[in-house]
């Protein structure tokens, strides 16, 4: 998988119990993205609580896109901006008409510009999709010679 939402409090009960098992499976890194904004700290934390196994990506999840993402997207670009800074991707990133196809334009948008901060600062980019694949073919292609 490309992966794991494990800080979210449906796994609180049996987390470290989670990951000893992955480790015991053979995973060597767990990739964490966050989702929106209350999602930042836990997915940080448990990246402090596991250092050598957790890493975090840092985007918006197409699904939970506020009634405005600007404020939203501008600070997740600051924190993508610090030098140091500890994320290894952006993501979980994308289109998904799934559920709600009401915000299509905007979700296309915000996806467009996440998409930019990954080229901008050499970061691979993670991808969620549903029910939007030539939506996410359309925000693409105009990047195709740089991805």
């Amino acid at each position: 998988d490309t992966h794991t939402h494990l800080y979210a409090e449906e796994f609180d009960a049996d987390r470290d119990e989670m990951l000893a098992r992955a480790v015991a499976a053979g995973a060597k890194r767990l990739f964490l993205p966050n989702i929106d904004a209350n999602s930042v700290g836990p997915m940080l934390a448990l990246c402090d609580a596991y250092p050598d196994l957790c890493r975090p990506m840092m985007g918006l999840h197409p699904t939970e896109l506020p009634p405005d993402p600007a404020p939203l997207l501008e600070q997740m670009e600051r924190m993508l901006s610090v030098p140091g800074h500890p994320f290894v991707a952006v993501g979980e990133v994308g289109v998904d008409l799934y559920w709600d196809a009401s915000r299509k334009t905007e979700q296309m948008e915000v996806f467009r510009r996440q998409v930019e901060w990954s080229l901008r600062l050499d970061l691979p980019l993670v991808i969620h999709t549903r029910s939007a694949h030539a939506e996410l073919l359309e925000v693409l292609t105009p990047f195709k010679a740089d991805l």
